[in-house]
């Protein structure tokens, strides 16, 4: 235990001095080797954001885990080439050189390894992935949005995910039913025929996430005016479910509170992105743009 402690302590310590150090190169002006080019920027923010999930995933574990066995590396791995990609001076090139050259020989060491390593996690399912996901957008959304306007094209990925996780839920208990003429499972024991958080979903929900979400991906006005009302509202509504869930399951401790914990996850990533919805527009106002055709 005391060496794990030095060893943490020694390490931290390093990343702090690396930060310093790159810092001190920048204030003081860097050496360009190569000019990389614009187009680079896109595939880099791509390769950052696949970085972000990969590096959740690691303790999100599910199957995104067991398929990449090792995603921590792939993470910092795809992390360090991005930033390679649009950075061509000389610090840039030895710091994210280094890092990547220091992930790909530790993953090279692994393979090699005799000893069992440390205790291993419990690992889930799909529900694992979604969060892995969810919290990968949102750290590469938050870091995207660092001092400028609102994020349109991530809180667009994100209303677009909700939209699919709560659609697959709803359809996975409805068409089952629909094919066998009966009532869908969650109906069992409540007297009803019908599920009014269904209906309003399906009829208001869903579409206003579809219509909003493409709008706000295009830059336009209605669009920023939907995406904010249908995050906020997606915040306060798993919050609810969450509180409600967690009362319920005091009140009747044979009640198990399945939900809450994935409610809890979402209210916290829509209280991101609703932080940074009405910060960005608060700071830097937008500019919809003007509607094509």
């Amino acid at each position: 235990m005391p060496f794990k402690i030095i060893y943490s302590i020694v390490a931290f310590a390093g990343v702090i001095l690396m930060g310093y150090g790159f810092a001190r190169y920048r204030s003081e002006g860097w050496i360009d080797i190569w000019m990389p080019p614009a187009g680079l920027r896109h595939l880099s923010h791509l390769l950052i954001l696949i970085a972000m999930i990969l590096m959740v995933a690691s303790y999100a574990r599910g199957h995104l885990y067991r398929r990449v066995k090792h995603p921590l590396f792939a993470g910092t791995k795809l992390w360090a080439l991005a930033q390679l990609l649009v950075n061509g001076d000389l610090g840039s090139i030895i710091l994210f050189g280094g890092i990547l050259a220091w992930a790909v020989i530790d993953r090279i060491t692994l393979k090699h390894r005799s000893d069992p390593g440390a205790p291993p996690m419990p690992q889930g399912g799909w529900g694992n992935d979604a969060i892995a996901v969810l919290i990968g957008i949102v750290l590469f959304a938050a870091v995207q949005a660092a001092g400028l306007g609102v994020p349109r094209r991530m809180i667009a990925v994100y209303m677009m995910i909700c939209l699919l996780v709560f659609g697959f839920v709803w359809l996975r208990d409805i068409v089952p039913a629909m094919i066998h003429n009966a009532l869908p499972a969650s109906f069992e024991g409540l007297g009803l025929s019908q599920n009014t958080v269904y209906v309003l979903d399906f009829a208001f929900t869903f579409p206003l996430l579809a219509v909003g979400a493409a709008w706000l991906w295009r830059g336009r006005a209605w669009g920023y005016l939907i995406a904010g009302m249908m995050v906020i509202m997606l915040t306060i509504e798993t919050a609810g479910i969450a509180v409600d869930q967690a009362f319920g399951h005091l009140h009747d401790p044979s009640v198990p509170p399945a939900a809450v914990p994935a409610m809890l996850v979402l209210t916290g990533v829509g209280l991101i992105f609703s932080v940074l919805f009405l910060r960005g527009i608060n700071a830097r106002g937008f500019s919809p743009s003007r509607p094509e055709g």
